[in-house]
This record gives structure tokens, sequence and C-alpha cells, in this order.
């Protein structure tokens, strides 16, 4: 949707452009300063809506969610209880970026040929689909060092923690 609406507004700004320009030097009706307002006004929102996209294409990039984001990369240094831990520094990577195609691969499909296009076709279908995301092998928080001391008290207990850990995908119960 992004997309569709930065393309969509820059297309308006292209071509309205040359009656913009003329409603500019000889603004006679109140037609002229409606076609000025709506072209500035759709120049203005196709370059927030523009930040918008770029924002969420890094984030699509990074395999984070805007959650993930906005609560913890920009945590505090120090999280009460959770002694040399620091959800910032952990989070600095996302233990799901696999790689920008990957990343990519696994919100948009599988073919890149339809990513452009609002289809379902060659998504997984199966009733556990979105339930298991491929894990950096080396991030903190995968299983080989899940009992990491670093990572302070309660993680990797079974009891504490409502996901189950592997070596590849981490899945959300």
């Amino acid at each position: 949707f992004i997309f569709y609406s930065c393309i969509t507004l820059l297309l308006y700004c292209i071509g309205a452009g040359k009656a913009f320009v003329r409603a500019c030097q000889h603004a006679v009706h109140v037609v002229d300063y409606l076609l000025v307002f709506t072209w500035i006004f759709a120049a203005l929102l196709g370059a927030v809506m523009s930040a918008f996209m770029v924002f969420h294409l890094w984030l699509l990039t990074n395999a984070y969610t805007t959650i993930e984001y906005c609560e913890k990369r920009l945590a505090p240094e120090k999280v009460k209880g959770t002694g040399d831990f620091s959800v910032n520094k952990l989070y600095a990577t996302s233990p799901y970026n696999v790689g920008w195609y990957k990343n990519w691969k696994a919100v948009l499909g599988p073919n890149p040929v339809l990513w452009l296009i609002p289809t379902r076709y060659g998504l997984d279908m199966s009733p556990n689909a979105g339930c298991a995301y491929e894990v950096h092998s080396h991030h903190q928080l995968s299983k080989r060092s899940i009992s990491s001391p670093q990572l302070g008290p309660g993680f990797g207990d079974a009891e504490s923690d409502d996901f189950l850990l592997d070596e590849k995908y981490l899945t959300v119960e």
C-alpha cells in the first residue's frame, strides 16, 4: 500500500506539473488556486510517504518489526533486574536477520517477480504458516547461546520462556 501510494502521488505530481506551473504564473480562477493547493499537498504527502516507505524497507531488510524497533532497540541501557543484560545491545541486530534476500522472501513470498503484485500465489497456505521463522545461528538468542550467563536470569528456562528455540527456527507457541 505504501509503495503504491508513493507511485500514485509521484505520477500525479509529474502529470499535473505543467498545469501547476501555468496556474502559479496566471492564477485567475478558483480552480487554479485549488490546483496549486492540491499539487503542493500531493508533493508534501509524497515526501512524507516516501520517507515512511524507506523506513519500512529498512525494517524489512534488517528483519525488524516496528514494535521491535521502538521497544527493544530504543530501550534504556539497563533494564531493572537483569544484571548486565542490555535489551538494546541484544537487539542491535535482529535474531531473525538471515540476509536481506531471505528476509524479503520471508515477507513477500518466494517469487521475486510477484513481490509488487498483491497476491498469495506461491505462499505457504498451511494452518501453521507464519508461526516459524528462521533465526540467525550466531545471534545471542539462538539455541547455541541461549543459556549464556550474559542474558541474565530467566533466559533459557523452559518455565519462563513462552517460545521454543531450536537450531534454525524460532517458533512462537
